[in-house]
């Protein structure tokens, strides 16, 4: 399986030795911490937001589109071309370097630019927390706490009418949060934020996503469809992963505290109550007749709120979304996220740490 030329293979080469660099380096998460996370990581950040925040549109979604659009097309070309048996072995000898390039410089891409920060220390090290085995116990005081400043925060609600699915107006609440933030934790500091809205429209609902970060072009997509209480924490979350916090438990655990301290009660809300829910939903593995007991005494509109979230739910439950489940739940497992899609409930573990720490559980 010769190529036409040495040329390819050492084309292939280089980036394999760049992959097994990356690899190497990422065994050490203080060395990841300290000169990429916080050191190289910031500048490349800022470049690639400032770059393609400039386009009103999602750059992101337009490559991943084309990508697919290649993917189809050469797949199709390859097979025609195996019904010529004369060139077959040729034939597959080009695709193989081809594809393992494209594949190789694509890992390394990904890494170089933001995919590093899976190996980073992360919230344990920058918030000094111990994630620990939570309790049954610890899980009730965290939900009905979580609930109360969900009843308090819907009580300033004077009505249901949602947030505004205005990207800048999003983009705007989400940042103003970080500012806040920021002066207490002046490593959350953000300077500048790229908000997209999807092209793919309510196609998204049927993929399963709120949001995504778009590690090649530093843009957060938001799918400003989905139920109007979630936008203002996802926009948080993903601001979370642009300032450099890949694992989506510690992206939800910052873009909540973001989000906790905003100014605007609609964000505010919209935090406790994703937080709730994932609370919510640990208790009942364990207990559900106490979280049942919680869930009762939710405020009316917090209550309205995840019965659309329920009913949007099961509306958009298709082949797509659970493949597309399927292939993100391997992509998180691959990216030191061993429980997958579950990570993300593994941000009541930081919670519980995090409140620990204040003083606030006995």
């Amino acid at each position: 399986m010769e190529p036409k030329s040495p040329k390819q293979w050492i084309f292939l080469l280089i980036p394999v030795l760049i992959a097994a660099l990356l690899i190497f380096l990422s065994a050490y998460p203080s060395w990841i911490e300290t000169h990429y996370s916080n050191g190289l990581y910031p500048i490349i950040s800022i470049c690639l937001r400032s770059a393609f925040g400039l386009f009103p549109f999602s750059i992101g979604d337009i490559l991943y589109a084309m990508a697919i659009i290649f993917l189809i097309r050469n797949t199709i070309r390859f097979f025609i071309s195996l019904k010529n048996s004369d060139n077959r072995k040729k034939n597959l000898s080009k695709t193989f370097i081809k594809s393992a390039q494209i594949i190789v410089w694509t890992y390394c891409l990904f890494n170089i630019l933001w995919g590093l920060n899976y190996s980073r220390q992360g919230v344990k090290t920058t918030f000094h927390l111990q994630q620990q085995q939570i309790s049954p116990n610890d899980l009730f005081f965290l939900a009905n706490m979580l609930k109360d400043s969900v009843n308090a925060n819907a009580a300033l609600k004077t009505d249901s009418i949602p947030e505004s699915q205005n990207i800048t107006e999003i983009e705007k609440n989400a940042y103003n949060s970080y500012q806040t933030i920021e002066r207490k934790f002046p490593f959350l500091s953000i300077e500048k934020t790229s908000f997209k809205k999807s092209i793919f429209g309510k196609l998204g609902n049927y993929m399963g996503y709120h949001g995504y970060y778009n590690p090649f072009t530093g843009e957060s997509q938001i799918n400003t469809n989905i139920p109007a209480f979630l936008i203002p924490f996802v926009s948080c979350h993903e601001i979370a992963h642009q300032v450099g916090f890949a694992s989506e438990s510690e992206a939800n655990f910052v873009g909540f505290l973001a989000a906790s301290h905003s100014e605007n009660k609609t964000v505010r809300y919209s935090a406790y109550l994703e937080m709730y829910l994932y609370a919510s939903s640990q208790l009942r593995i364990t207990d559900s007749v106490l979280a049942k007991s919680i869930a009762r005494d939710l405020h009316p509109l917090a209550k309205n709120d995840i019965r659309q979230y329920i009913n949007y739910m099961n509306k958009h439950r298709s082949i797509l979304h659970d493949g597309i489940n399927l292939f993100y739940d391997f992509y998180l497992k691959q990216n030191n996220q061993q429980k997958g899609i579950e990570s993300y409930g593994e941000v009541t573990y930081w919670l519980v740490a995090y409140y620990k720490k204040q003083g606030i559980y006995k």
